[in-house]
């Protein structure tokens, strides 16, 4: 199992933001998008079509945490699990979203962390839901005991399910 946590500081920025920005969430190779308040939006009896599975979908992205457009960008301290081994090192995310990271010494480690990073960063842009999702076609898979949404993606380059 590999697994990335990062924590830092958003350079130039209040206490408060550095504090909400520096809460990445450990990721597990997988990331779920997770948003608080869609309880009761939905019927999930009569929610069995792909319109409802999208207007979940959108809802939930639509009330995502979200940068601000001028993000001076941030450095953290990173640790990477990998193939069982802890790796330590630092990442900078420049304003326009690039990720650069340092002390990884194996390749494939820092492809690892880059491609979770470069997740974390896709949901946390100021970018539309057209942009990210119009391709892709969702369907409302299933509504559990808590009222959580099981939706599928499937597009061109994406194939997910999320959980709501």
């Amino acid at each position: 199992m590999s697994s990335l946590q990062s924590s830092g500081a958003w350079t130039g920025q209040s206490d408060r933001y550095c504090r909400l920005r520096s809460l990445i969430p450990s990721l597990l190779g997988v990331f779920l998008l997770a948003v608080v308040g869609l309880g009761g939006w939905c019927d999930g009896a009569s929610a069995a079509s792909e319109d409802a599975g999208r207007a979940i979908f959108q809802r939930a992205f639509q009330n995502r945490y979200v940068d601000e457009a001028d993000l001076p960008g941030y450095e953290a301290e990173v640790s990477v699990t990998y193939d069982r081994q802890i790796y330590q090192g630092r990442v900078r995310v420049n304003p326009n979203y690039r990720v650069e990271l340092f002390n990884l010494v194996r390749e494939d480690v820092r492809n690892f962390a880059r491609e979770q990073l470069d997740e974390v960063n896709a949901q946390h842009a100021p970018t539309s839901f057209e942009t990210l999702h119009g391709d892709a076609s969702f369907s409302l898979v299933d509504t559990d005991l808590s009222g959580a949404f099981a939706i599928e993606e499937r597009g061109p380059n994406i194939d997910a399910t999320y959980r709501i």
